[in-house]
This record gives C-alpha cells, sequence and structure tokens, in this order.
C-alpha cells in the first residue's frame, strides 16, 4: 500500500527534525510546517491524511489551528485525523483538543515508538516500526 500525506506543525526545529526523522524511516509524505498560519495554508493545499499538530505555537496556537482546519473538513466531506502534541499532557490540554476536533494527542518527548503506533492505529497500520 502506499504511503500517506502526514502534516507536521511544530515550531521546534530540533522536535520536528526528530519526528520527520521518525516517520522518514517509513514511506510516507511528511510536511512540515513552523506555525499555525502555514499549517492551515499546507492543510487546504495538500488535505493531508494524518495532521501532528503541536499545541504551544507562537501566532496561532494549535486549538485556533485545528478550528481552521475542521471547517475545510466540513467543506470537503473528508476528515483527516488530527493529533495534538503537548508537553503538558494534562486533563484540561486533552478536553480540549477533543471539544476542538481532534481525535487523539500524544505528549512530549515522542518516542519512536509511541508515535509509530499512534500512526499505525489511523492509518491502518501502515506504518512498520523499526
Amino acid at each position: 500500500m502506499g504511503g500517506k500525506t502526514i502534516l507536521l506543525v511544530e515550531d521546534n526545529a530540533e522536535n520536528a527534525e526528530l519526528v520527520k526523522r521518525f516517520l522518514g524511516k517509513h514511506e510516507h509524505k511528511v510536511i512540515w510546517a513552523q506555525n499555525g498560519t502555514e499549517a492551515v495554508q499546507l492543510y487546504q493545499n495538500h488535505r493531508p491524511d494524518l495532521v501532528l499538530l503541536d499545541i504551544m505555537m507562537p501566532g496561532i496556537d494549535g486549538f485556533v489551528t485545528l478550528r481552521k482546519m475542521r471547517a475545510f473538513d466540513e467543506q470537503w466531506g473528508k476528515r483527516s485525523v488530527i493529533i495534538m502534541l503537548t508537553a503538558r499532557g494534562g486533563t484540561e490540554d486533552v478536553l480540549t483538543a477533543v471539544r476542538h476536533g481532534a481525535n487523539d494527542y500524544l505528549v512530549k518527548p515522542i518516542s519512536e515508538e509511541r508515535l509509530i503506533a499512534k500512526v499505525n492505529k489511523y492509518l491502518g497500520g501502515v506504518v512498520k516500526s523499526s
């Protein structure tokens, strides 16, 4: 089965490189956005299968970005999987993410095993852990 398109929205370049390296071992296309504004544009242009979306970013945060992405989903009649990334992982962040339309969340620091398990869960097990 061919790879899927994954939009990674992460303002920290080191974190982004780590996630891209984990996903780069597999056949998925990874598109990187450094902020929410860029992410919304890339989301609209590429209609990714899955989004890894950081909550805390400069400019528009992950929750605002998520709402804007879900507005496109309504227009398209197709819902991409959106997994929020958080350093805090508290109940409030998780509940807020779900209320705004997130499918799931991952707590930072992100391990390769947890990332691949989450991607497999939503993309039908296409990604194999190394």
